[in-house]
C-alpha cells in the first residue's frame, strides 16, 4: 500500500505544471481546472520523501491559489466576483487547502495571510443572518435569491449548471 501511495503521489506531482500559464494546474485533465490542484497529499508526500519535485509542484499550486484573480482574490477582499460568476464550495475548500498547505510546505507567510482572509470571508458568508450583508458578500444588488441560512450555498449559474434562481448545492 505504501509503495502504491508513494508512486501515486510521485505521478501526481509530475503532472503539476511548473511554468507559464500551466503553473500549478494538474495536467491530467483535457483542460486546466484549478479544482484538481490539491496540495495536502503532496505536503505529506514531501514530508515523507523529501522529493524536490513535490516541493516544486506544491509551491506552484500554492502560487496558483495565491495569485488567483477570479475566486480567491475577490473572496480575500470580502466578496465573490458576482452572482453570475464561478463560486462553489469545492473551490473554496481546494483554495483553502492550497493556501494552508502552501504555508506549511514553504513557510511563506503570504499564503497564511491569504488563507486567513479567505476564512474571514467564509465565516461571514456562512454565519451572517443579515440579508444586506449577504448581498454585499454575494455581490447581488437585487438581494440573493436564497435567504441567509447558516450554510454555504451557490446558485446553479455560479457552477455553470443552470440559472440564478436554482440552488446549485449546499454545504453546511
Amino acid at each position: 500500500m505504501l509503495r502504491h501511495a508513494l508512486r501515486a503521489c510521485s505521478y501526481y506531482s509530475s503532472k503539476i505544471g511548473l511554468e507559464g500559464t500551466s503553473r500549478g494546474f494538474f495536467s491530467g485533465k483535457p483542460t486546466p481546472d484549478s479544482k484538481y490542484s490539491h496540495l495536502r497529499g503532496l505536503f505529506a508526500y514531501y514530508a515523507l520523501t523529501g522529493d524536490e519535485r513535490a516541493l516544486a509542484a506544491g509551491t506552484a499550486i500554492a502560487d496558483l491559489w495565491f495569485n488567483d484573480l477570479y475566486f480567491v482574490g475577490p473572496y480575500r477582499a470580502g466578496h465573490i466576483r458576482g452572482v453570475d460568476k464561478l463560486w462553489t464550495e469545492r473551490l473554496l475548500g481546494t483554495s483553502l487547502e492550497g493556501l494552508y498547505y502552501g504555508f506549511r510546505l514553504t513557510d511563506n507567510t503570504a499564503y497564511l495571510t491569504a488563507f486567513k482572509e479567505v476564512v474571514t470571508t467564509a465565516y461571514r458568508h456562512i454565519t451572517t443572518t443579515d440579508q444586506a450583508e449577504l448581498a454585499a458578500i454575494t455581490k447581488d444588488p437585487n438581494s440573493p435569491p436564497f435567504p441567509a441560512q447558516n450554510c454555504f450555498i451557490h446558485n446553479a449559474l455560479q457552477a455553470a449548471e443552470g440559472n440564478r434562481s436554482s440552488p446549485g448545492a449546499r454545504a453546511g
